[in-house]
């Protein structure tokens, strides 16, 4: 498969608000490199004249300054891996790849294989659901991942001691990388669906994990609400810390009660509750 690197720069603006804007966009994956952004796509999915008129009306600021290339025909997991660092939160999690050390005694160790899914935990948003999850109990409680990439966060639920897990992920690689991870964990209490949030149907959960972006999780706030029991919670991040008003706004108006925030420099993580 041939990909298209999109690199990314605005002056004055950190790389980490440029991914919050283009994480909304047709992307597969990211990196940064300095105070450039690089992202990657399918060559067969990208429209280099739509994406430029999205650039010219980059909302932070000046005009986004870009470029786009054609890769050559490589194995780009393969260099992800090399990349990869092992990853650990609050000295209680580790996050690692198979090639990676063991993890400190006592941790709580997820092995996961990037496969350029998002969630190995080196994002500001994924260490924040994180945290949120170690100030509850998840024992005995049924789970919805919804958006599950790498499924870290369900997998991390499976091991918190939920008893039910439900991943999520529009997107087929999504699918196939959480299944992988959950059988690379020993993990049987996840099954894994693919399709948006009206594949949850009718179905309600104790806690209810998304880690997407802003417009996402504003849009499908009620379908959200909808899926938690009375006195469940709901975690969210994907988006900066600018966005919590609006965040705060569409949760109130689904019925939800604000219960507290988690912040890391520009992000943000947030967590509700259902009455």
């Amino acid at each position: 498969m041939s990909w298209i690197k999109v690199s990314m720069q605005a002056a004055g603006i950190d790389p980490e608000v440029v991914l919050a804007w283009a994480a909304e966009l047709d992307f597969d994956a990211f990196e940064q490199e300095g105070s450039t952004l690089n992202a990657y796509v399918p060559a067969d999915r990208f429209d280099e004249a739509a994406f430029g008129r999205l650039a010219s009306e980059f909302p932070f600021g000046e005009n986004l300054r870009w470029t786009a290339s054609l890769l050559e025909d490589k194995n780009w997991n393969e260099t992800w891996e090399k990349q990869y660092e092992p990853v650990r939160i609050d000295q209680r999690v580790t996050i690692r790849a198979p090639f990676h050390p063991a993890a400190p005694e006592g941790d709580i160790a997820l092995e996961i294989e990037p496969k350029m899914s998002f969630g190995t935990g080196h994002h500001p948003t994924t260490t924040l659901m994180i945290r949120m999850m170690l100030r509850e109990s998840f024992i005995g409680k049924t789970i919805l991942d919804l958006g599950c990439g790498s499924g870290v966060l369900g997998i991390l639920a499976a091991r918190l001691g939920a008893v039910e897990v439900t991943g999520i992920d529009i997107d087929v690689w999504a699918v196939e990388n959480t299944r992988e991870n959950c059988e690379r964990n020993g993990i049987t209490c996840m099954r894994v669906e693919q399709g948006d949030a009206r594949a949850i149907g009718e179905r309600q959960f104790d806690f209810v994990l998304a880690n997407i972006n802003r417009n996402i999780l504003v849009k499908e706030m009620p379908v959200m609400a909808n899926a938690m029991h009375p006195n469940a919670l709901l975690m969210m991040s994907g988006f900066l810390n600018q966005d919590l008003p609006v965040i705060r706004e569409a949760a109130a108006a689904s019925g939800l009660h604000f219960i507290y925030t988690e912040t890391d420099n520009e992000w943000a993580a947030i967590t509700f509750k259902k009455p």
